[in-house]
């Protein structure tokens, strides 16, 4: 038998990259802030994009400043001050990082669930705001939609580490994965996620 007969076959089927990266917090202005945060984003985006073998020209954004696809390729972005995400994936993408600590208000819960996802949820409280908060902003911006259409993104479903949502009456599943104080949520397809922690 030759070489190449000994091979293990190819996936053929391409999987999704979701790529982490934390940063130390600096003293910026916000105009610099919010620019460093965007390289970084861009910047990981392509480390991502090299992992998941897609393609070169994915990373573009539509007239409207949305992401644009790449052939069947999607790909979405999150920064905090201490972390970013990016996500390359041969589905509609979307990810979100959150620092996990956070202590919500009442008011800002109630915007965000309403007491049947909340009990799906477990209950009321600062995890469940946080899974429920990720989840909804990564299914909103793998469908090209932002923080304007949160009162049409319900949890219908949740477990573990994932969730059914329904945006818009398309459901949407979405997978958390909690990195050194920091929870990111990112959107699922029909292969499994490669989670990378980068440089």
């Amino acid at each position: 038998m030759n070489r190449a007969e000994n091979k293990a076959p190819a996936d053929p089927s391409p999987s999704a990259v979701v790529c982490v990266r934390f940063h130390a917090p600096g003293a910026f202005s916000a105009g610099e802030k919010a620019g460093l945060l965007s390289a970084r984003g861009r910047e990981l985006l392509s480390a991502c994009r090299a992992l998941a073998n897609a393609p070169e020209g994915l990373g573009k954004k539509d007239a409207a400043g949305r992401p644009a696809p790449e052939g069947a390729w999607t790909w979405s972005i999150s920064h905090k001050e201490t972390c970013a995400a990016a996500m390359a994936a041969p589905w509609p993408a979307g990810v979100d990082v959150e620092r996990t600590g956070y202590a919500p208000s009442e008011r800002l819960m109630a915007r965000v669930a309403d007491r049947g996802e909340w009990e799906l949820l477990g209950g009321k409280g600062p995890e469940a705001f946080l899974r429920a908060w990720t989840a909804k902003e990564a299914a909103l911006k793998s469908r090209g939609l932002g923080l304007s259409a949160l009162s049409r993104c319900r949890v219908v479903e949740a477990w573990g580490e994932g969730m059914i949502l329904e945006v818009s009456g398309e459901r949407v599943e979405v997978v958390h994965r909690e990195f050194a104080g920091h929870l990111v949520c990112a959107t699922a397809g029909k292969t499994p996620i490669r989670w990378e922690v980068c440089g």
